[in-house]
Protein backbone atom coordinates (compact mmCIF):
# COMPACT_ATOMS: atom_id res chain seq x y z
CA UNK A 1 0.00 0.00 0.00
CA UNK A 2 1.38 3.38 -1.19
CA UNK A 3 1.11 6.31 0.54
CA UNK A 4 -0.40 8.87 -2.66
CA UNK A 5 0.39 11.97 -1.28
CA UNK A 6 4.12 11.18 -0.19
CA UNK A 7 4.61 7.85 -2.25
CA UNK A 8 5.56 6.07 1.00
CA UNK A 9 5.37 2.32 1.05
CA UNK A 10 3.24 1.62 3.88
CA UNK A 11 3.25 -2.06 3.60
CA UNK A 12 4.27 -4.71 1.18
CA UNK A 13 2.60 -8.06 1.20
CA UNK A 14 3.83 -10.37 -1.16
CA UNK A 15 1.55 -13.99 -1.85
CA UNK A 16 0.11 -15.23 -5.45
CA UNK A 17 -3.02 -14.22 -4.19
CA UNK A 18 -4.07 -11.67 -1.84
CA UNK A 19 -7.50 -12.56 -0.47
CA UNK A 20 -9.41 -9.03 0.77
CA UNK A 21 -9.35 -10.15 4.27
CA UNK A 22 -5.84 -10.00 4.27
CA UNK A 23 -5.52 -6.52 2.39
CA UNK A 24 -7.78 -5.59 4.90
CA UNK A 25 -5.77 -6.50 8.14
CA UNK A 26 -3.13 -4.52 6.12
CA UNK A 27 -5.03 -1.86 6.12
CA UNK A 28 -6.01 -2.36 9.50
CA UNK A 29 -2.62 -2.44 10.93
CA UNK A 30 -1.71 1.14 9.06
CA UNK A 31 -4.86 2.42 10.35
CA UNK A 32 -3.64 1.60 13.63
CA UNK A 33 -0.35 2.68 13.11
CA UNK A 34 -0.96 6.32 10.85
CA UNK A 35 -4.96 7.16 11.79
CA UNK A 36 -7.52 6.51 9.55
CA UNK A 37 -6.72 7.61 5.97
CA UNK A 38 -9.06 10.61 4.26
CA UNK A 39 -9.98 8.32 0.93
CA UNK A 40 -8.57 4.57 -0.22
CA UNK A 41 -8.24 3.84 -3.53
CA UNK A 42 -7.79 0.60 -5.15
CA UNK A 43 -7.01 0.01 -8.60
CA UNK A 44 -8.17 -3.68 -8.64
CA UNK A 45 -11.69 -5.18 -8.77
CA UNK A 46 -14.72 -3.22 -7.90
CA UNK A 47 -16.20 -5.17 -4.79
CA UNK A 48 -12.90 -5.00 -3.00
CA UNK A 49 -13.00 -1.27 -3.43
CA UNK A 50 -16.70 -1.39 -1.14
CA UNK A 51 -15.11 -3.69 1.16
CA UNK A 52 -12.48 -2.10 2.21
CA UNK A 53 -14.82 1.23 2.27
CA UNK A 54 -17.17 -0.77 4.76
CA UNK A 55 -14.77 -2.01 6.82
CA UNK A 56 -13.11 1.80 6.61
CA UNK A 57 -16.54 3.04 7.98
CA UNK A 58 -16.96 0.23 10.44
CA UNK A 59 -13.85 1.51 12.11
CA UNK A 60 -14.38 4.92 12.37
CA UNK A 61 -17.81 3.98 13.71
CA UNK A 62 -15.77 1.64 16.37
CA UNK A 63 -13.48 4.15 17.20
CA UNK A 64 -15.49 7.00 18.11
CA UNK A 65 -17.90 4.89 20.06
CA UNK A 66 -15.26 4.51 22.34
Amino acid sequence: MVDSYTRECLALEVDTSLPSRRVTRALAEIMDRRGAPVAIRSDNALNASCFFKEEHTNRINRANAI
